[in-house]
């Protein structure tokens, strides 16, 4: 989820202006990664959760909360990559390239060498 072009954006309780926020501190945050908020992913669902936060907290609150929150197993360097892997894997079939790796700061990009 890195910005309001992605169809699930609307999804969720935050306001434009809350959810773009949200996006945001996650970016700046996650590892240095440069990282876009899962919808949903091995369970976790951070840009959806993060928004539940924002009627009991107020969306400065929770962007603070963003950026003082421990990095969620789900970005975890290597699972990022693995994401990477399982995502070329389902294009490119088993075997059809080298490696694919998570590009740093790219948001939600991947890297496959072939």
């Amino acid at each position: 989820m890195c910005d309001a072009s992605n169809p699930r954006f609307s999804q969720g309780a935050g306001s434009i202006d809350q959810k773009l926020k949200i996006i945001q501190a996650y970016k700046d945050h996650y590892n240095g990664f440069g990282r876009c908020p899962e919808y949903t992913y091995a369970g976790y669902q951070g840009y959806i959760d993060w928004q539940a936060l924002v009627p009991s907290l107020g969306i400065n609150e929770v962007v603070k909360e963003i950026k003082a929150s421990p990095v969620p197993d789900s970005e975890v360097k290597k699972v990022v990559d693995l994401a990477c892997e399982a995502g070329a894997s389902a294009v490119y079939g088993p075997g059809g390239y080298v490696t694919s790796t998570y590009i740093m700061g790219s948001g939600n990009g991947c890297q496959v060498l072939f």
